[in-house]
């Protein structure tokens, strides 16, 4: 055999070495790699296994409600009057009350009866009511009528025992108009006009002349 013959035998008979060497080599680092993750497995199978549970979070407190009930408040209705055809206004105001009560205080109060301070106040009233065209039909206007009633004036005080006069007076007229036959009137209807001396006054029916009152009627103030 010749050396070139022999040479070509000796590198085919190298190059084989090299791929078996390179074909084995693989299969062990193989072999390798699968002995040791079988062994980190069964380390890791035989350790305790700690599993981290997710945070939970804690529902807030339910708290248990009855059923709500609505309860309406209801206004109280208001008080339906029933006005009848009968029903009037007021037949005098505090206002008529001042006004008669200063003039019987300039009028009468010299007199120190109340029985004859009652009387003026009922000749007042006995103007509203007439029919003749010369009074007018108001307590105001009659009181304040030019040159009538000489004692009023506006600056003059309110007495309080003349008020309450003069109260009993409008209310006993008030009860005589609202159908009441016997209120004890200390003047009658008819007596428009008086005049006085300087110690009393002298009711008449007309002016200056004519029946002159006798004050015979119940006096209902002498207690």
């Amino acid at each position: 055999m010749t050396e070139i013959a022999q040479y070509r035998r000796s590198t085919r008979a190298a190059r084989r070495r090299r791929r078996r060497r390179k074909t084995k080599f693989p299969a062990r680092i193989t072999a390798i790699s699968l002995f040791s993750i079988g062994v980190i497995t069964l380390a890791a199978a035989a350790l305790p296994v700690h599993v981290e549970r997710p945070e939970t979070a804690i529902p807030a407190p339910v708290h248990s409600m009855a059923p709500t009930t609505t309860v309406q408040v209801l206004e109280p209705a208001e008080e339906v009057v029933a006005v009848s055809e009968e029903t009037t206004p007021p037949l005098f105001s505090d206002a008529d009350v001042a006004a008669i009560a200063k003039t019987v205080y300039g009028e009468a109060l010299i007199t120190h009866s109340d029985m004859e301070m009652a009387a003026v106040a009922w000749c007042i009233l006995n103007r509203v009511d007439s029919t003749e065209d010369f009074f007018p039909d108001t307590i105001m206007e009659v009181v304040t009528q030019d040159s009538q009633f000489h004692g009023y004036s506006e600056s003059n005080p309110v007495d309080p025992h003349i008020e309450w006069l003069v109260r009993d007076v409008l209310n006993r007229w008030t009860l005589e108009k609202a159908g009441a036959e016997d209120v004890v009137r200390v003047l009658p209807k008819d007596y428009l006009y008086f005049w006085g001396d300087g110690r009393h006054n002298h009711f008449t029916t007309e002016y200056h002349v004519g029946t002159t009152w006798d004050w015979s009627a119940e006096n209902p103030y002498e207690s």
